[in-house]
């Protein structure tokens, strides 16, 4: 919104001390006292909801809204829809009540025991006006799409689709397809076996896992606080929210995001059970580990995401590497092995790199909530220092494999992966960097972590089919051998 357009709003906002408001459809309309403010060109607006009420469990199960500033008598109104989040973080609540009592006129004092602040994110408001005579004008502002809002009815399915991608961040799907893929193909390479149907299973199981486990990190990062707390400080610009958005901007409600976790870790059950009835048992063990390391990352009673120091990263060294490499092998062999161990060392320690690097986003909002990343532990420059040791390790891990056996020597080709993330990081310091700085460095981290994987993939399957190719030379030099 233009600040020309908010300045025809803000003289009517100023005017009114309560609103009318209505969460969905089938509430009572509620007149409450509210607060609003401008930070650039971003409206906000709040009001205070009573814990355990009705009316915030409405906003817990749907976010949409409608709402009202003044009324027909007074000549000049407001009419807005949007949605409603309620604030977790502690401090930025705290904020919001204490200007919605500055607002209000009925000098209550709202103590945050016994009050939750809820913010609306405006999707567009109408000006209307009317004369002595009835006749009336009206002139809308549009704030945010609708259609990114989870359950809107009039969405198309092109915008459907787009708000999935974005709510789940399918973006980084490669960064799990990769390992999948690179134990298949091993399997392939090494044992001779390639079967179209568990390769399927488990790539399709993998990747809802992985989309699964952001969403679930998205929840317990939004009830902790931590995303709140990030999305305020980015508003003054000392953090980055780097979350998918869809609770922090009201898209998605906590129950429909409940309802999408659960959608998605279901696909993922149902893909193991097809593995294990076409393989074995033990992927349902595996597939127990990748649950307990996606949901216990931020969530009770572990939330190691949160104990930080390095078990994070060792999560997601386990969860992006050991477990679907491993996995995709036994999927396609029945057996495990140390080769497929060995060969998710490089694409696992590079996703490790993403997961940290990711941290410098928003390390400040971290550290204020007590997430104890290695950015917040470390500071930038050392951390950055961290990054690179782990991008090294990751290059090391494919040589590693190449004495092992298990890549081929055409496999070096991923270790120049690295350098474009490697040069990047030689440039981070202590001091604040632009978030065109942070977001090239992330553009990077997960296009080498991609790259690294296909050129490791298609070592490997070249390899396999040089084999092949032997195999079949050596097979017509034993036919024409044979005796008439």
């Amino acid at each position: 919104m233009e600040n020309a357009q908010y300045l025809e709003l803000a003289p009517i906002l100023t005017q009114h001390r309560t609103f009318a408001i209505r969460a969905g459809t089938g509430t009572e309309t509620l007149a409450v006292p509210y607060a609003f403010r401008l930070v650039g060109d971003a409206l906000t607006m709040a009001y205070a909801v009573r814990d355990g009420s009705d009316a915030l469990a409405a906003l817990r199960r749907r976010t949409g809204i409608t709402f009202t500033v003044g009324t027909h008598a007074h000549g000049t109104w407001l009419e807005g829809e949007g949605r409603a989040v309620i604030v977790h973080d502690a401090t930025v609540a705290a904020e919001w009540l204490a200007r919605i009592d500055a607002q209000a006129a009925d000098g209550i004092a709202r103590d945050p025991a016994t009050y939750r602040a809820v913010r609306i994110v405006p999707e567009q408001i109408t000006r209307r006006s009317a004369d002595a005579n009835g006749a009336g004008q009206s002139l809308t502002y549009t704030f945010a799409s609708a259609t990114q809002r989870w359950g809107y009815a009039n969405s198309s399915l092109n915008e459907r689709f787009n708000r999935f991608f974005e709510l789940t961040r399918a973006n980084v799907a490669p960064v799990m397809a990769m390992p999948v893929s690179i134990g298949a193909a091993l399997a392939w390479q090494r044992e001779g076996v390639f079967r179209p149907v568990p390769y399927a299973l488990t790539l399709v199981g993998a990747v809802a896992a992985h989309l699964a486990s952001n969403v679930t990190n998205d929840i317990f990062d939004f009830r902790s606080g931590a995303d709140e707390r990030a999305h305020a400080m980015a508003e003054t610009g000392d953090a980055l929210d780097t979350s998918s958005g869809a609770l922090t901007g009201g898209a998605l409600s906590e129950r429909q995001a409940n309802l999408l976790a659960a959608g998605l870790w279901g696909t993922a059950l149902a893909c193991g059970i097809g593995i294990a009835k076409t393989s074995g048992p033990g992927v349902l063990a595996m597939a127990g580990g990748g649950f307990a390391l996606g949901t216990l990352y931020v969530a009770p009673p572990f939330a190691y995401g949160y104990i930080g120091r390095g078990l994070g990263e060792v999560g997601i060294l386990a969860s992006f590497g050991l477990l679907p490499t491993l996995g995709s092998y036994y999927a396609q062999t029945g057996k495990i092995g140390w080769a497929p161990v060995i060969a998710a060392l490089p694409p696992g320690l590079f996703t490790t790199d993403v997961l940290l690097n990711h941290h410098f986003f928003h390390w400040r909002a971290d550290k204020a909530v007590g997430k104890n990343t290695p950015v917040a532990i470390l500071g930038e420059q050392r951390a950055a220092t961290a990054s690179r040791a782990v991008l090294a390790a990751a290059c090391a891990s494919v040589v590693a494999g190449i004495a092992a056996k298990v890549y081929p020597i055409t496999a070096l080709a991923g270790i120049a992966t690295a350098g474009a993330v490697w040069k990047k990081l030689g440039e981070l310091g202590d001091g604040n960097r632009t978030p065109a700085f942070y977001g090239d460095l992330m553009d990077r981290t997960v296009k080498g972590s991609s790259r690294m994987g296909l050129a490791l993939l298609g070592s490997v399957v070249l390899s396999g089919l040089a084999k092949a190719q032997r195999n079949r030379l050596r097979g017509r030099t034993i036919l024409a051998d044979l005796p008439d």
